[in-house]
């Protein structure tokens, strides 16, 4: 079993970490849309579902990148 560097481990920890808090974020956001929703609110659901997209485009973004980084460190090996 090949151990990952410190600096991988680090970036992997704060790459999950960040998930995990944009992914809060999320949940957030959409239980705010709900509220909005139900208040009929118009602009404050719009504004919700901006930030909820947002968030998620952020994740997106950061596991696309790992995911085109991993296939690279495997040939390390």
């Amino acid at each position: 079993m090949t151990q990952a560097s410190p600096s991988t481990r680090s970036s992997a920890i704060d790459a999950e970490a960040f998930i995990f808090e944009q992914l809060g974020f999320v949940m957030l956001h959409a239980g705010m849309g709900q509220s909005y929703l139900e208040a009929g609110d118009t602009p404050g659901f719009r504004y919700s579902l901006s930030s909820l997209v947002a968030r998620v485009k952020a994740v997106a973004g950061v596991v696309n990148d790992l995911s085109a980084k991993a296939p690279s460190e495997e040939g390390r090996q």
